[in-house]
């Protein structure tokens, strides 16, 4: 009131001149309560305080002070200034606290650019106002974090300091990525060597997992089917993303733009963003998380196909859940008293959080558990870790979301009956043959001659190895023989290889090459070659597999490796039973002994 301003403007501006002190925000200040901006005609016209902002980080000159630095300059001047009023202090039992006190306080952070200092206080204040209109319903606690974590982030940045990846995120959720990307090249020399040689890593799994559009049955198979009417709006837009960048910023604009994206995002749903668009290498889809690869022509098109699909996916079928609850529970009803008002919107973002799990395993994007800040790391040796956590926990979602139960049960029960559908049907052909042993390797596939087509999204896999160590027993899939193991060391020892094969399986390719030449072969028993190794790091899968194909069987084999594309697994191999039936017309089983070394000496 002292100010002359109404209550209202006077709290806002306590509260602006409380976060500058706290931060130490060394700002000229222009006079308050809705006086114009004042720009000096000789300087730079920006359309936005956004612009001016991220124009200022953009050209802020770096500077080299670490934490470390910091804290001993601020430490030395505090200790320097306690000694002082000690010795002034004529009370020797005021002295040790009067020394304590100019001690006390948190000091100072590594800044790694100067401080944005030619923001104004209303521009300030114009920023803190953006952040708050994008979470204008603060009806639950976790909206609350959001804004002040985004608030906290933004006077870090005022403070020439670069935030912490996870408020990047909500920086960018708010201001867009441009800000961030200015953000991350005023990062220290080390950090950039570190994520330097991080994407260099990954860029063979960006190749590997390129120049196809597999997302819609790799990931989106589930969800596809369970919700049918989503699963083809999310490809028609894919193949419009894969066509033109245009059509996939439309997707991305329209998913931020509707009214329900800040609870979807409060949910934890999670949206990929394209590796070119942040460089947050955490946020892109496991499969495209290499910046160099965005350079190489054809895989940014397949980069944003795979993300505009899966996103689309994701949010339409969270979306359409989330409107139904809103308008069942109607936490927004007039009349009803706060506390069933609270009650309601509980409900809804207790559903929702459950719902929003569901949809990330249901798509591929697990969970890393108490290995969630190791996110990063885990890249280096795996190919896809969050897809191998969310087909192990889906299953499970069942027992932990009590909430949604029977919405869960229903898409599993859709997806699980269709998929098992088209193999028992495919089964009813005399060209096909589907193994229903769990102790082959060939467990749930569609067997065509030698190729090989599987739809369980690596279920068949842990199936199998389940089932393996369980038994101690394994099917060859050449000769059709079971080996058991006998005893409990031999079932120890082939426990221990199953799950060794397992993982190497799953490494990535610069880890499963490198164990491959320290091995001399592959985990599948092949001869470790110079070729190999070189197709193993840098051709895509879809044109191994492809290449295969044809080599085995010609066009024939090359038309059904082609299902790849679009994200079935596919294998096209020879065994010792294919040249059993070729030569003798019967299996490998039904052969004389002679006749056995004849089909072997053939199948070599």
């Amino acid at each position: 009131d002292d100010l002359g301003l109404g209550t209202q403007e006077a709290i806002e501006q306590s509260n602006i001149s409380r976060i500058r002190s706290a931060f130490d925000i060394n700002i000229p200040t222009t006079p308050v309560a809705g006086a114009a901006r004042q720009v000096s005609p000789s300087g730079p016209q920006f359309a936005s305080v956004q612009e001016k902002l991220i124009s200022f980080v953009d050209t802020a000159k770096p500077i080299r002070e670490s934490a470390d630095e910091a804290k001993r300059v601020e430490l030395g001047r505090r200790i320097a200034a306690g000694r002082a009023l000690r010795d002034q202090e004529p009370d020797i039992l005021n002295r040790s606290r009067r020394y304590k006190a100019a001690l006390s306080g948190e000091l100072p952070s590594a800044r790694n650019f100067e401080p944005v200092i030619d923001i104004t206080e209303d521009e300030h204040r114009e920023l803190l106002k953006i952040i708050e209109d994008f979470y204008p319903n603060r009806d639950t606690l976790h909206t609350d974090f959001l804004l002040n974590d985004t608030e906290e982030a933004l006077n870090k940045i005022l403070t020439g300091q670069v935030p912490q990846p996870a408020e990047l995120m909500k920086l960018e959720t708010v201001f867009g990525p441009k800000l961030i990307n200015a953000l991350r090249k005023k990062r220290g020399g080390r950090s950039k060597i570190s994520e330097g040689g991080m994407d260099l890593w990954q860029l063979s799994r960006t190749l590997k997992t390129s120049y196809d559009v597999s997302a819609m049955l790799r990931q989106g198979l589930f969800l596809g089917i369970a919700h049918p009417k989503r699963g083809v709006q999310a490809t028609v837009a894919m193949f419009k993303a894969l066509a033109k960048e245009s059509n996939a910023l439309a997707v991305t604009d329209n998913i931020r733009k509707d009214k329900n994206f800040n609870a979807s995002r409060e949910s934890g749903l999670f949206l990929a963003e394209r590796i070119g668009d942040t460089g947050d290498l955490l946020r892109a889809e496991e499969a495209f998380m290499s910046r160099l690869g965005e350079k190489i022509p054809g895989i940014k098109q397949s980069n944003r196909a795979y993300t505009t699909f899966l996103n689309k996916l994701r949010y339409d079928v969270w979306n359409d859940q989330y409107k139904r609850w809103v308008n069942e529970f109607a936490p927004n009803e007039p009349g009803i008293a706060t506390e069933e008002a609270a009650r309601r919107s509980a409900e809804v973002f207790d559903r929702s959080r459950q719902w929003a799990d569901f949809v990330n395993k249901a798509s591929g994007r697990g969970p890393l558990g108490p290995f969630e800040k190791y996110a990063d790391l885990l890249t280096i040796p795996f190919f896809a870790p969050r897809l191998l956590t969310a087909n192990a926990t889906l299953p499970f979602t069942l027992l932990k979301h009590s909430k949604i139960r029977g919405l869960i049960a229903k898409d599993f029960a859709k997806s699980i009956s269709s998929i098992a559908g088209v193999i028992a049907l495919a089964n009813l052909s005399d060209q096909v043959d589907v193994e229903p042993d769990p102790r082959s390797p060939d467990f749930g596939k569609m067997r065509i001659g030698p190729s090989r087509i599987d739809l369980m999204r690596g279920y068949g896999t842990l199936i199998r190895l389940g089932t393996q160590i369980a038994t101690g027993q394994k099917k060859s899939t050449g000769t059709g023989r079971i080996t058991s193991s006998e005893g409990p060391s031999e079932r120890i020892l082939f426990a221990g290889k199953a799950l060794a094969d397992f993982g190497r399986s799953k490494l990535s390719p610069p880890m499963g090459e490198t164990i491959n030449i320290g091995t001399g072969t592959s985990f599948l028993g092949e001869e470790t070659t110079p070729q190999t190794v070189l197709e193993g790091l840098f051709v895509p899968l879809s044109f191994s597999d492809l290449y295969e194909g044809y080599r085995v069987t010609g066009l024939l084999g090359s038309s059904i490796a082609a299902t790849s594309l679009i994200g079935t697994s596919t294998q096209t191999y020879f065994t010792v039973n294919d040249a059993a039936e070729d030569n003798f017309g019967v299996s490998f089983k039904e052969l004389w002994p002679y006749e056995r070394n004849i089909a072997r000496g053939l199948w070599q």
